[in-house]
């Protein structure tokens, strides 16, 4: 179902609390939640891996390898199936997202990684706060999206604005295609895949992926000086691998999580859905699209390790309290880096705008910059409370400073 096209009102979701390390240890039984709390069955879709929720039924134990992945009933109940196949345990989430809520059943803390298959409604501030909290702390993220104006619902958002919505200042380094991009509704087989045997999305324990299918989806744009980490997986056919548009699926990393974006759901539907839905065909079997998602999936739910020198950097990374703290003009930040790499430190008004930014290619060990205290137009940023956040490969770190007349 495809409705015109409305601009919104731009929704900023800034992360500004203590991120309180509350994702689940690293020896724990895999656990994915899907999420149907988004309109995900708006429309013609049926987003979700069985109608019996948040527990699927049959019961997850009675699954072996020859049951059939669409034995429950909903359009991605493959998905769903092949996961607890591999040692998953699934759950539907059917609530606003929380994280830190020990009263609620379905808080992402109790997941190793959320999937969200196609949201046609705006997360709320609050669950902004909770999904990239709980990406920073160890869990993953599988993102899918679909094609500009796919607004399903009819509230004037489609897939692609709500995920921009998310992370408006691409703490993820990722944008989605919209309005005004290039390549924002495209039918396309790809086989431009990521060819690095070390990636384990396209080459992880289901195999090598061999392409992708899109049948009316997005592309992305990377922004890699907004995340050093963001990396592309699959292009369309023709594209140049070292760019940074075009992009049908892609990986980054946010502290120590792990997220995969993929701009169509097309291929995540596996043509079984609810009787009445139309449209629907096994996307899940086509050119193997199973073997990037499953690889993705397995990929993001891996928490990451604390040994050697780069698993080590999220605990060695620091950013220190701002000098003179309040400051009446400029101010001095204070920061080291575990290893050489890239770093962006950058300053936002209370609103989320990037008011002030600085990025470079620097050594390891400790670094001091200097903020004289304007935007980057050269005005006087004024009085008030700022957040001032350090970017790297290795997490995100923030802190506050306070600026007065």
């Amino acid at each position: 179902m495809r409705t015109p096209h409305r601009r919104p009102t731009p929704v900023l979701c800034v992360v500004v609390a203590l991120l309180a390390g509350l994702a689940a240890p690293v020896g724990a039984a895999k656990r994915a939640l899907f999420d149907n709390f988004h309109a995900e069955q708006a429309g013609n879709a049926d987003w979700v891996i069985d109608n019996d929720q948040p527990t699927p039924l049959p019961a997850q134990g009675a699954i072996v390898l020859s049951t059939p992945r669409t034995t429950w009933t909903g359009a991605i109940s493959s998905w769903g199936v092949d996961l607890v196949k591999r040692g998953f345990t699934v759950t539907t989430n059917n609530a606003a997202f929380t994280y830190g809520n020990a009263a609620n059943p379905l808080d992402l803390a109790n997941f190793d990684v959320l999937i969200v298959p196609e949201p046609n409604t705006l997360f709320s501030a609050s669950e902004c706060t909770a999904i990239l909290a709980f990406v920073h702390d160890g869990g993953g993220l599988i993102a899918v999206g679909d094609h500009h104006v796919s607004d399903r619902n009819n509230d004037g958002f489609d897939s692609p604005m709500i995920w921009n919505a998310l992370d408006p200042t691409r703490l993820l380094g990722v944008h989605w295609g919209t309005a005004g991009d290039a390549n924002n509704n495209i039918v396309q087989t790809s086989t431009n895949v990521n060819p690095a045997a070390s990636d384990s999305v396209t080459h992880g324990p289901e195999g090598v992926a061999p392409g992708l299918a899109f049948h009316n989806g997005t592309t992305f744009t990377l922004f890699p000086a907004d995340n050093p980490s963001v990396r592309g997986e699959v292009w369309m056919t023709g594209v140049a691998q070292s760019s940074t548009a075009s992009v049908m699926a892609a990986s980054s990393r946010h502290g120590s999580g792990r997220v995969f974006f993929l701009g169509d759901s097309s291929p995540i539907d596996d043509g079984s859905a609810n009787p009445g839905n139309s449209n629907i065909f096994d996307g899940w079997a086509e050119i193997a699209d199973s073997v990037l998602i499953l690889n993705a999936t397995r990929w993001a739910s891996r928490r990451e390790p604390t040994l050697g020198v780069a698993d080590h950097g999220a605990a060695m990374l620091s950013l220190a309290q701002p000098r003179p703290n309040p400051s009446h003009a400029a101010a001095l930040f204070a920061f080291s880096l575990p290893a050489a790499g890239s770093a962006r430190l950058e300053v936002l008004d209370v609103g989320g705008r990037r008011v002030w930014s600085r990025s470079q290619v620097s050594a390891s060990g400790p670094h001091e910059w200097t903020w004289d205290g304007r935007d980057r137009a050269g005005r006087d940023a004024g009085a008030g409370l700022f957040l001032v956040r350090l970017v790297t490969a290795w997490g995100t770190r923030t802190t506050r400073l306070a600026r007065v007349r």
